[in-house]
């Protein structure tokens, strides 16, 4: 049996527009073959280092107010064929 899980991480990215932060949903361009998955998850820093930060969340709204965020991806690939999913793009709106 082959390892079928990988994850990504992003840096901290800075919200821009009004203040406070408010995220809406992500807008998420990806190939996501049959029996593969993409999991996204969110959360919200005062900094860019990561100082304050709050639980990792499928939904970026658990980091409104909070000035920075980040992305974690997980890939989970088809144990059947080997096929593994692609993101390409992964936009959070600042409402």
């Amino acid at each position: 049996p082959g390892n079928f899980e990988s994850f990504a991480q992003s840096l901290w990215t800075r919200g821009t527009g009004p203040q406070p932060m408010v995220y809406g949903q992500p807008i998420v361009a990806a190939v996501v073959p049959f029996d593969t998955e993409i999991a996204l998850e969110f959360r919200g820093a005062i900094d860019n280092q990561g100082s304050k930060t709050t639980a990792w969340s499928d939904d970026p709204s658990m980091a409104n107010g909070f000035e920075y965020l980040q992305m974690r991806a997980t890939f989970r690939a088809s144990a059947l064929t080997g096929a593994r999913p692609i993101l390409n793009h992964v936009v959070v709106p600042n409402l």
